[in-house]
């Protein structure tokens, strides 16, 4: 193999193990999934108090609610505030 094939491999990491090596080195905390849930269920309360936007409702469908969907609909609230 060359190195330019070598680059292209892909590496099988399993998740439970990802999560493990996150926990033990502190890169988040044991109780991650249960943080998540409740940002969640924070962020549906406040939906219903704003103007229906389809982008944020797109956002909040998807399974992955990472730190750039929240800034997205950040950025998607503070255009609809002026």
């Amino acid at each position: 193999m060359t190195v330019d094939e070598n680059q292209l491999l892909s590496v099988d990491i399993h998740l439970s193990k990802l999560v493990d090596w996150l926990i033990d080195r502190r890169h988040c905390p044991k109780d991650w999934s249960e943080r998540a849930l409740a940002i969640r269920s924070k962020i549906q309360r406040s939906i219903q108090d704003m103007p229906e936007n389809d982008e944020i409702k797109r956002l909040l469908e998807s399974s992955c609610l990472d730190y750039f969907c929240c800034v997205k609909i950040m950025e998607i609230l503070k255009e609809t505030e002026k």
